[in-house]
Formats: structure tokens, C-alpha cells, sequence
């Protein structure tokens, strides 16, 4: 399926095929679809939502070691932590100096 047509018929509220998403984050992946058409597919899956299936067919391929991802997380970029449940005070890096 094209990603035009995927954008199409989560727009108008149609569940998405398992395959189809697998797909979908593999091209991702491989830089075959441009940002622009993801970021169209992700909005309209947020605002007509995404079932439980399509949730976990989109998450899936992230966390698989097919795609090259690594236990270290986005090496050589910023990011910020969610802290622990538990933790009684903020962090050092968010304390007030």
C-alpha cells in the first residue's frame, strides 16, 4: 500500500493492516518516506486514533533488533530522562542551583 493511501484511510478511520504498518517503519527506517508524510500519517492517526493492534504493530519494529536499535538509546544525542516513579526529589540535573 502507499503511504498516501495509508494517510487516506487512517484520515477517514479505517484500521490499518499489521503489515502494512511493519512496512510503513521499515521504509521509514530506510529514509524511503520523507518526514513529512509520517508526521501526515501519525496526526491523523491521533486524532481518529489507533487500536490496540495498530499501537503494537507500530511500536514493535522500534524495539526489535532488525531495526539496529541498542540498549544505549540515541548515542551522541540530547535527550532528556523521565525519572523513576519513586524518586522522592528531583534529580541533580534538575535541581535549582
Amino acid at each position: 500500500m502507499q503511504v498516501v493511501e495509508l494517510i487516506a484511510a487512517k484520515r477517514d478511520g479505517h484500521a490499518i493492516a499489521s503489515g502494512d504498518l511493519h512496512d510503513l517503519i521499515a521504509a521509514y527506517s530506510a529514509k524511503e518516506v520523507p518526514d513529512y508524510q509520517m508526521a501526515a500519517f501519525l496526526m491523523a492517526g491521533y486524532l481518529r486514533g489507533f487500536s490496540h493492534d495498530e499501537t503494537v504493530a507500530l511500536t514493535t519494529p522500534w524495539s526489535s533488533p532488525a531495526t539496529g536499535s541498542t540498549s544505549q538509546g540515541s548515542v551522541g544525542r540530547r535527550s532528556t530522562s523521565i525519572p523513576p516513579v519513586g524518586w522522592a526529589t528531583a534529580p541533580p540535573w534538575l535541581s535549582p542551583l
